[in-house]
C-alpha cells in the first residue's frame, strides 16, 4: 500500500458462533480479515478465499481465490484485525 489507498472496512454486529470465529491472512498480500466457520482451524493451517484486495478491480469468478494462512484463532473483538505490515508473507524459493 502506498499510504494513500485506504482499506474498506466493515464490522459485523453478530457473530453467529463467536467461538468459530477466526483471523486469517492473504499469503499474497497480507490482508488480514476474520473469518467465522462451523469447523475447528488450526494455527498456521491454509484454506482458499476470495481476497478482496488482491481481486481490486476485477471481476469475480468462482475459481478467483487465494490462500489464506490462519494466525489467530481466538482474536480479541475490541481490536482490529492485525495491520497488513505486522505480516510476514511468504513466497516460494522461485520468487524473485
Amino acid at each position: 500500500m502506498t499510504g494513500q489507498e485506504e482499506v474498506e472496512t466493515f464490522d459485523v454486529d453478530e457473530w453467529t458462533n463467536p467461538q468459530d470465529v477466526y483471523e486469517a491472512v492473504c499469503t499474497e498480500c497480507g490482508t488480514a480479515a476474520r473469518f467465522e466457520s462451523a469447523g475447528d482451524r488450526s494455527l498456521a493451517e491454509t484454506f482458499e478465499q476470495i481476497c478482496y484486495n488482491c481481486s481490486s478491480g476485477r471481476f469475480l469468478v468462482g475459481q478467483d481465490t487465494h490462500e489464506f494462512r490462519v494466525i489467530d484463532t481466538d482474536p480479541d473483538f475490541d481490536a482490529s484485525p492485525i495491520e497488513p505490515a505486522q505480516v510476514s508473507v511468504y513466497q516460494s524459493n522461485d520468487a524473485v
